[in-house]
């Protein structure tokens, strides 16, 4: 049988690691000690690296080299529900906003722009492919450093039904569902959430590790009739991140 020596760089450092010989923030050997080690080529150091670091156990920072990633820190619990408060526009009784929108700041000016729905927004706002969705996109930073990029989608069809959003869609959340209130549309809303591979874009701007996924969150703004006036998207970095929904039984149906 053939024996990839990668794989045996892979298993003496993954070892040093479970055993915390090596501990989070200790670098592991370099490049060259590796090779000088296992008489090994660059391209099996390089690949036991790769695979180690696909597995989460370390963290490569350019220009100074692979470090063991802390497993175990402190979990950031995001909140996800919403809470009343007052109206951020006149003629509504209430206006809804998550209950951790207060620990995000703007960080710079929001994107304002208008895009046809491809396959996947289409289907989250329940309308044909090609119709116009108003974007607003914002990155917001919270204490620490954290990111996130937030999206609101208003279709074109919300916009046009609604006067104050046909005079201007580009809304934050709250205002939206203000309006929304105001028109007397009860506010019925489903989060969907995935785990995936950051795009570079992504990965850059919320300062993502490498190997490590995205929680994207994709909030449905529907009413009781399960009609979709529009949606949110938010996308975090999902390293020591929980997202924390409060659980309340739904009533029964009776006959």
């Amino acid at each position: 049988m053939t024996t990839y020596l990668y794989r045996d760089i892979a298993d003496k450092i993954r070892a040093q690691i479970t055993s915390e010989e090596l501990r989070p923030g200790d670098p592991i050997p370099s490049d060259r000690a590796l090779v000088q080690e296992f008489s090994a080529s660059l391209g099996s150091v390089r690949k036991a690296v790769s695979v180690l670091r696909e597995e989460g156990l370390i963290q490569s920072l350019q220009g100074r080299g692979s470090f063991v990633r802390d497993r175990h820190r402190t979990t950031r619990t995001y909140p996800r529900s919403l809470a009343s408060q007052p109206a951020s526009h006149p003629g509504a009784a209430v206006g809804l906003t998550d209950p951790d929108a207060a620990a995000w700041t703007p960080h710079g000016e929001p994107l304002t722009y208008r895009v046809e729905a491809d396959r996947q927004l289409a289907s989250l706002l329940g309308i044909a492919e090609h119709t116009p969705v108003f974007v607003c996109d914002t990155v917001h930073v919270a204490e620490g450093g954290r990111k996130r990029t937030h999206r609101l989608y208003v279709p074109f069809t919300t916009a046009s039904a609604i006067p104050e959003l046909k005079e201007h869609p580009f809304r934050d959340p709250n205002d939206l569902y203000g309006i929304l209130a105001g028109h007397g549309t009860e506010l019925d809303m489903v989060d969907y959430v995935t785990a995936v591979m950051p795009t570079p874009d992504d990965a850059a701007t919320l300062n993502i590790p490498p190997a490590t996924p995205m929680l994207v969150i994709r909030r449905q703004v529907r009413d009781e009739n399960a009609h979709v006036w529009a949606a949110e998207e938010i996308h975090i970095c999902a390293d020591a991140a929980q997202l924390a929904y409060p659980v309340r039984p739904a009533a029964l149906a009776t006959s």
